[in-house]
């Protein structure tokens, strides 16, 4: 995946999320995973990569503050 597809995915959720659609949290995870290996930076993305099953539950959060995090589309 490139880079272009990793924030193209990110905001696909995003739109998804906003018209309120329930996106899983292992997908949440998954595209974090795929940004994170995209090369795309932000200091949550590895958080939110890293989370276990257990964790599952902080997706949401992490996955809104890694957007929060990324510059502005252009």
């Amino acid at each position: 995946m490139t880079r272009d597809d990793a924030l193209k995915q990110l905001s696909h959720i995003v739109r998804e999320r906003a018209f309120g659609r329930h996106v899983g949290s292992d997908r949440l995870i998954q595209a974090g995973l795929d940004a994170l290996i995209a090369g795309i930076e932000s200091p949550s993305l590895a958080t939110l990569a890293g989370l276990l099953r257990s964790e599952e539950p902080e997706a949401p959060a992490l996955f809104d503050q890694v957007i929060e995090e990324l510059p502005p589309a252009r």
